[in-house]
């Protein structure tokens, strides 16, 4: 190999006297690029590709002038910044200087490999570990590649970096495109023998696209002979491809080798189409302010009239953060969540610490969710008046980065202000598109167009304020919040046997069994659970155990669920046998969504805000149905403890368990009965804190009652719990890998023969087997100041099959997809075509729903394999229950387009891929490993990765047999700034 020097690699610098390793090389942190030499690391720092990898590298960089590190994407902004410009004119420097690399705090190593700061008594720890040799193997193979592409001993390759033979439309990549490549000798005293020109393919593919024309025999090269090497690109499949062109030189008179390599890359689409979804501009990291303005006073901004809509008969706690945890939580620390759990949190959770427990966690979300905010602060924006509102533009608010929602206040300050100023409150009345529509109180002008404002979000606390109170305002109750075995009841004996109103309950034993149970369940039980996976039918269930207790005159229930789309499915299903005196549908007064068909009398508007009826009204509802979060609002208004009889919460398993309880313990009686319904192996809570998260935020009061003994499926099924295992939605062999993974081939494939309709399609590869995998391998980007990722290759098979499919309705049809960059640029793809009109959205949005068809795009397409971390970065790939969800939304058809190698470093997905391969569903690129090969789910990553490894070490071996090493005797002249 080049034999460099794995401590220069690693941390620019080598302490030992007498290593024997390569001390040349240089390696530029942030375009992770090794140059052979001083002199092409100088070209290349001063190049065009350096300069854009820069402006969105999240790595550190040295300011000589100010002595200070920054993040190099915000380098721009910096040394255009006034501490920036004081410092250069106090020191007498030009204030556009070139960054230097990063230096770490005192006492520590920077590890240039890895990318992370390490105390200097860990470091030997740090280096024999198994991430930095990885890291380290991978970068010493990588210096063979990168000094392998730099022309030598004035011998050249044009063009000079890579031959890229750009997009081709499909049908000429079919018959074959040529593009040439020129060797030319710069000395006139040399001469080259061609040995050998090959093609070696990338590390993960067996086969090439590319083919390169053979010379003559013994073909040389001088100076002022040009020789052309024709490179054919030919390939049936659409995507990005690439090769390398490997050219081995020998000279004429010392017989020495050595070679140039050159990468063939290929993008293979439809060029108009290619060209309207490129980036519309270069990606640029938003950033933080270096330092943020004080807010030391502020006036108040004029609330929306909802704020007072709801006559509270008490004040709601603050419940702030306490001072002692807020000043651990500001501290920068390395192993915050280790020393959080030290020193805030209890050893164990139960009756004596439950609410300690829990409010830190809240706090420490709280504080994540408010510190994450902070990147959105503007610092240049433009505030136009349009009576009576003041609109504020907000980049990235359809993406909810960030997420504002009405009644959050905004707080500005005027540009010029100097520190200390006055700073201004505004809160949102509505919100239109990418603006947000701000009242001010009245010491606020703004008139002027062009004046320019300090911008800050801040964080909406009532949603935490909610939620403390719901742990912390009563105590917890024994057979709620920690149900054993011995606080389950007898059931309550029937007079007769259940007569179903739905019908079709009567031909399901477990739907039966649990409206039975739940309608037998004496009062004051332990919670009981609706285990509901799939297309089970759990929202019929509920429906129909909600309607039996009705039967009883003096049933009431609070039926709540997370989100108010699964809010209005209870209430929807339940308007066609109640009427507007019995049932009502509680909004929040914020809330300004659409009302489904029918619903609208059901509700209850004071001056055209949603809001409640006077208290004896709403006592004599028998059904009120409210989200958790608005659970509160029954007895925040005055209706007593032990009002409702029963209370359930559908989708149980999408709440946190604090935000599930808003509902529930403070109108609990001792009678009242709570039902659970939902599924754990589906969406969870979106949880932000890393300690919160390790602690157990994330986990669902649903399943944290599921772990339980109490709860287990089989020994207490109809007592405590219920698994419905009939699904009616998809076709068996949709339905078979999710059933294996998460549900221990439970359930049974009962769906309607809708779910056969694709079976004999000439689109299957496998016309029994409606599932299709097809490989594309492409390229992730992102744009402008937007961190989410798109593919446009997938974007382009994606509507290919959306057009294929333009026989159907669109609502038969829905598209997955993980980041909005990608449903924005498919949406747009699909503009003025017969499917323009169908759902594109993220696994989230889909919760709860169905298609006959159901299209995935995964988007991740990475080639950094090996140095990137990347199922931490893979959206739901590296999530199994976002993948269940997914997956499990289609009913007859399933179409999954992505990248085999990225997908392939998930063990949920690699065995999903390797079934789909098995069944004759796979299509497009060949699959890049053996899948009859079993390999266990901890070995899946480090398989992927020495299948790689493996691919490039074959290079390397090849390029060190040509003695590579000699090529240090010169300096090359390339320049990569073309």
């Amino acid at each position: 190999m080049v034999n460099a020097c794995p401590s220069l690699l690693a941390t620019g610098a080598c302490q030992a006297t007498n290593c024997t390793h390569n001390h040349l090389i240089k390696f530029c942190e942030s375009c992770r690029l090794i140059c052979h030499d001083i002199h092409s690391y100088t070209s290349h720092l001063r190049g065009n590709r350096h300069a854009a990898n820069l402006k969105c590298s999240s790595v550190n960089v040295f300011c000589t002038t100010c002595d200070k590190n920054f993040i190099a994407s915000s380098w721009d902004s910096h040394i255009g910044g006034r501490k920036h410009l004081k410092a250069s004119e106090k020191a007498g420097t030009v204030p556009e200087i070139q960054p230097q690399e990063g230096r770490p705090p005192p006492g520590s190593i920077r590890c240039r490999l890895c990318n992370n700061n390490v105390k200097t008594g860990g470091w030997a720890t740090h280096q024999s570990g198994p991430t930095h040799r990885k890291k380290e193997q991978y970068f010493l193979l990588k210096a063979v590649f990168d000094v392998a592409t730099n022309d030598k001993r004035s011998a050249i390759i044009l063009p000079p970096e890579e031959l890229d033979f750009e997009i081709i439309e499909p049908t000429d990549a079919r018959r074959g495109v040529t593009r040439q490549l020129t060797i030319q000798v710069t000395d006139p005293s040399v001469e080259y023998r061609i040995v050998q020109v090959t093609i070696a393919g990338s590390a993960s593919k067996r086969n090439t696209a590319f083919t390169v024309e053979k010379l003559a025999r013994n073909h040389v090269v001088g100076y002022g002979i040009d020789t052309t090497l024709n490179v054919t690109c030919t390939q049936t499949n659409r995507g990005r491809f690439e090769a390398r062109v490997e050219v081995l030189f020998e000279d004429t008179r010392s017989k020495e080798r050595f070679v140039i390599v050159r990468p063939a890359l290929v993008a293979i689409g439809n060029i108009d189409e290619h060209r309207a979804l490129l980036p519309i501009a270069p990606y640029v990291a938003p950033q933080r302010p270096e330092q943020r303005r004080r807010v030391t006073e502020v006036e108040e901004g004029v609330v929306p009239p909802f704020e007072t809509s709801i006559p509270w008969i008490s004040r709601l706690p603050f419940y702030m953060i306490p001072e002692e945890l807020f000043a651990f939580l500001r501290k920068p620390q390395r192993n915050l969540v280790e020393e959080a759990g030290k020193n805030f949190l209890p050893g164990h959770l139960g009756s004596d610490t439950y609410a300690q427990f829990f409010q830190v966690l809240l706090w420490c979300e709280e504080y994540k969710i408010s510190r994450d905010l902070e990147k959105f602060d503007m610092t240049d924006a433009r505030i136009e008046y349009r009576r009576p509102y003041h609109f504020l533009s907000v980049p990235g608010l359809a993406e909810k980065r960030p997420s504002v929602l009405i009644g959050d206040e905004i707080i500005v300050q005027p540009a010029g202000a100097t520190q200390g100023g006055k700073w201004f409150s505004g809160f949102v009345h509505i919100i239109e598109r990418d603006e947000v529509g701000l009242r001010f109180g009245g010491g606020f002008h703004g008139l002027n167009p062009n004046e320019r404002f300090y911008v800050r979000f801040k964080y909406n606390r009532i949603v935490s304020r909610r939620e403390h109170h719901a742990i912390k305002a009563t105590p917890p109750v024994p057979r709620l919040h920690f149900p054993l075995l011995n606080h389950v009841k007898p059931p309550t004996a029937l007079q007769g046997a259940i007569t179903t109103y739905n019908p079709d309950i009567e031909t399901n034993p477990a739907q039966k069994r649990a409206v039975s149970s739940i309608v037998r369940l004496p009062p004051g039980s332990p919670p009981f659970v609706v285990f509901g996976p799939p297309g089970t039918g759990k929202t019929v269930t509920i429906i129909e155990a909600i309607r039996q207790l009705l039967r009883n005159p003096n049933t009431v229930v609070l039926a709540s669920a997370p989100s108010n789309a699964a809010a209005d499915i209870i209430a929807s299903r339940l308007k066609d046998h109640l009427n507007p005196e019995q049932l009502f549908r509680f909004y929040a007064p914020s809330y300004r969504g659409i009302t489904p068909p029918g619903l609208a009398p059901y509700t209850f508007k004071k001056n055209n805000v949603f809001s409640v009826h006077e208290l004896d009204k709403m006592g004599r509802f028998r059904v009120i149905i409210t989200t958790c979060l608005s659970g509160c609002v029954p007895p925040g208004i005055g209706l007593p403890r032990g009002h409702f009889t029963h209370i359930f919460v559908d989708e149980a398993g999408q709440a946190s368990e604090p935000e599930c309880l808003v509902p529930v313990t403070n109108i609990l009686g001792n009678a009242t009965n709570l039902i659970l319904s939902g599924d754990p192996c589906q969406l969870g809570p979106i949880i932000h804190s890393p300690i919160a998260v390790e602690f157990g935020l994330g986990v669902s009061f649903l399943e944290r009652l599921m772990q339980s003994s109490t709860y287990d499926e089989r020994d207490q099924d109809g007592n405590t719990i219920v698994k419905l295992v009939k699904n009616f939605r998809s076709h068996a062999s949709i339905l078979q890998y999710p059933n294996d993974c998460f549900y221990g081939n439970d359930l049974e494939a009962c769906g309607n023969q809708d779910t056969d309709s694709f079976i004999g399609s000439t689109l299957l590869p496998n016309p029994n087997y409606p599932v299709i995998f097809h490989a594309i391998p492409g390229l992730d980007q992102r744009e402008a100041k937007s961190p989410s990722f798109f593919n446009v290759d997938e974007v382009l098979q994606v509507k290919t099959y959306a057009e294929e499919l333009h026989r159907l309705v669109p609502d038969d049809v829905g598209i997955i997809t993980p980041y909005h960059g990608q449903v924005v640029k498919i949406r747009k793809a699909l503009v003025n075509t017969a499917m323009d009109k169908v759902k594109v959205a993220s696994v989230e949005e889909y919760q709860g729903q169905e298609r006959k068809i159901i299209i995935i795009s995964t988007v991740r397409s990475s080639r950094s394999y090996i140095e990137t971390d990347l199922r931490h970065t893979l959206g739901f790939v590296s999530n199994p229950r976002r993948f269940n969800v997914a997956v499990t939304r289609a009913k007859a058809l399933l179409i999954v387009v992505g990248d085999p190698t990225t997908l392939s470093f998930d063990p949920i997905w690699r065995k999903f891929l390797a079934l789909i391969h098995r069944n004759g569903g796979w299509t497009g690129e060949e699959i890049p490993w053996n899948p009859e090969t079993d390999i266990e789910d901890d070995q899946v990553e480090e398989a992927t990765r020495i299948g790689i490894i493996k691919g490039m070490q074959e290079l390397a071996e090849r390029v060190e047999a040509l003695t590579l090493d000699a090529v240090f005797v010169e300096p090359d002249d390339g320049d990569d700034s073309s």
